[in-house]
């Protein structure tokens, strides 16, 4: 299956999850929450053909890590991890070269390991760009700067230990070069494994523990030679490159460009890192728990309901969206989002239901936007109502009365007038009659330009109103 970069339904959405049944893609919006256990066992299904649905970050579909080289080299140039790199060569070029800059270049590279592994770790769990900067000021809980040096120093340990261990043994000089030749290759082969243990488990006895690395390199095969061979060329590059722009460029610029380099080398391989773990993980026994906090019920309920709405509409089924948009009301009475996108998809239907449902809809959204003070949208809603049905008026006087001031200015006068024409027959008894007549009367002396019936309105009150 060809997975799609975009959503069909949400238009300019990436797409999360797709069916192979159908070939359908949808968003996050469509589908929300996805790995919510309030799906079901199954997890969700397809809105079309209701087939079970996949991850479009599922490790299955992503193309092999040496397919996507351009991708992993632009990485690095992406805003969240330009920065960082702009910081240090902004500090090492303020500071003008000498001790001051390799102090800061010594103390920005500490400081950037852990925004490293906070790379590793968002492309392993399927994130397509580097994390915000917030890494940096975030509380290192697994101390993995910490952990990444003493595992240099043991390194360090061990080939010092093997020195003066082979010094006092009978094996031949080149030898005893050769095998330390052999255990300084194998700590630079067991790098990337050994880094990659680090991001995932953050235990430090696992990350020297021979065995572990072993088995990483196992469970990758070929794939991680392919991974080491990788990240020595593209080491070599950037040192090339390097050394070839170096003598060019004046001395204050060396060390910001050495700097900059390397950071960017090392983004570059951390992220290799985390793509080749997304798609590995599993092999390597590596898998990287992305622990994102979950919808409660009610909210799921709300998001998933207002996904498949959101399907149906794009669908042209507004029928069906609408009946799913009803018992979404019937859960959430007072949510005005949900009747706004109701009233709306209302607005577009043209059925005898509909038109029914319209009139009766408007008078509780126009009730609860005026609870809730919103008088300039309730008197927009009633616009919007009156140009869908004509003869609509609300089901409350007082409604009426109550936004008089913004339906004169969005209303014609002879709208407003028709919601008052003959108050004393569809509102009997209501206190507010002589008020809408008032108002009614002024229309009629005003801009209706009818000043009879003004006169015959105001004779009417006082006659059938006198303490009004």
């Amino acid at each position: 299956m060809k997975i799609r970069a975009w959503c069909d339904f949400d238009k300019g959405a990436r797409a999360a999850w797709c069916c192979e049944s159908c070939q359908a893609h949808y968003s996050e919006r469509c589908i929300p929450d996805g790995h919510n256990p309030l799906w079901g066992r199954s997890g969700p299904l397809c809105l079309l053909c209701h087939d079970n649905l996949t991850a479009t970050d599922d490790p299955a579909f992503a193309k092999p890590f040496w397919h996507v080289l351009p991708y992993l080299l632009l990485y690095p140039l992406h805003f969240n991890s330009l920065l960082v790199i702009l910081t240090g060569v902004a500090g090492t070029a303020i500071l003008g070269g000498g001790i001051p800059s390799l102090i800061f270049a010594f103390v920005f590279q500490l400081l950037c390991v852990k925004y490293f592994f906070a790379v590793l770790a968002a492309r392993a769990g399927g994130k397509r760009w580097p994390p915000g900067l917030l890494c940096f000021i975030k509380s290192d809980t697994q101390y993995l700067l910490l952990k990444a040096v003493l595992v240099y120093l043991v390194q360090v340990m061990v080939v010092v230990a093997g020195y003066y261990y082979l010094a006092t043994t009978h094996i031949p000089a080149l030898y005893q070069l050769f095998i330390l030749y052999a255990l300084v290759a194998f700590m630079l082969l067991a790098f990337p494994a050994i880094t990659m243990i680090l991001a995932v488990e953050g235990a430090l006895l696992r990350a020297i523990n021979p065995s572990a690395i072993i088995g990483v390199m196992a469970g990758m095969g070929v794939y991680y030679v392919l991974l080491w061979v990788l990240l020595l060329v593209l080491g070599v590059a950037v040192e090339l490159g390097v050394q070839l722009a170096l003598p060019m460029l004046p001395v204050v610029w060396q060390l910001p460009l050495a700097l900059g380099a390397a950071t960017y080398c090392s983004l570059a391989s951390y992220a290799l890192f985390g793509y080749a773990l997304y798609q590995f993980g599993a092999e390597a026994g590596l898998e990287i728990d992305v622990q994102e906090p979950m919808l409660d019920e009610r909210e799921f309920v709300r998001a998933q309901g207002l996904g498949a709405v959101l399907v149906l509409e794009q669908r042209g089924d507004l029928e069906r969206a609408r009946e799913q948009l009803r018992e979404l009301l019937n859960l959430y009475r007072d949510d005005l989002t949900l009747h706004r996108q109701y009233h709306r998809l209302l607005l577009k239907l043209d059925s005898p239901e509909a038109i029914r449902a319209l009139g009766t809809h408007a008078d509780y959204v126009l009730e609860l936007l005026l609870l809730n003070n919103h008088k300039r949208e309730a008197a927009e809603l009633l616009q919007q109502t009156l140009a869908k049905v004509s003869s609509y008026r609300p089901a409350k006087l007082a409604t009426t009365l109550a936004l008089e001031s913004h339906l004169r200015k969005c209303l014609a006068p002879r709208q407003l007038a028709g919601l008052l024409v003959n108050a004393h027959k569809h509102y009997r008894g209501d206190t507010g009659i002589p008020a809408a007549y008032k108002c009614l009367a002024e229309l009629f002396k005003g801009p209706l330009k009818q000043p009879d019936k003004a006169q015959q309105l105001k004779d009417f009150i006082r006659r059938e109103y006198p303490k009004g």
